[in-house]
């Protein structure tokens, strides 16, 4: 948690992916700096070949959901998240979609919707519970020995966690 899930009706290269995704992760973090990178996840779905409907018409279009975790979390923060997601998938598809092929054809490329749905989930995230919003640090507290040791023996998820924590203390 936060799951972002992308499902696109037009074909992103591997390398489109993985700019995004680790745009929407780094995204994520300046907004609410305390979530452990391990959390943030991005799902990448090719829907192309799926029947879709747009208006009651049959129509593929791009779309991204995202479910984070509500906490004490002002609408405007999730607002602005939202709007440098937006940014994002506009500087990574469709900027150059445009440059390639031409602003009528690019059209197709524009996100046809983009939601942010905050809430507080009842989860589990590598084995553990998902703090609250705004909990984190206490959290992180509470499951440090674990984090550490898993860590310690090579879990890259925690690996990466343990660095971005350690990394977050020192500013």
């Amino acid at each position: 948690m936060p799951f972002y899930e992308i499902s696109h009706a037009i074909a992103l290269t591997s390398s489109q992916e993985d700019e995004l995704a680790q745009a929407i992760t780094k995204i994520h973090l300046s907004k609410f700096p305390l979530t452990p990178v391990f959390f943030v996840n991005v799902v990448f779905t090719d829907v192309s070949q799926r029947t879709s409907f747009i208006g009651g018409k049959r129509r593929n279009g791009n779309h991204l959901n995202g479910r984070v975790r509500l906490g004490n979390r002002q609408t405007a923060h999730f607002e602005d998240l939202r709007d440098q997601i937006e940014a994002a998938w506009h500087k990574i598809v469709v900027k150059p979609a445009k440059e390639k092929l031409g602003a009528e054809e690019a059209a197709k490329y524009e996100l046809q919707t983009l939601i942010l749905s905050p809430g507080n989930p009842v989860g589990k995230e590598g084995g553990f519970e998902l703090p609250i919003a705004g909990q984190e640090e206490a959290w992180v507290e509470k499951n440090w020995t674990e984090f550490k040791k898993r860590a310690d023996a090579g879990d890259e998820n925690f690996v990466d966690m343990v660095k971005h924590i350690e990394a977050s203390r020192k500013k």
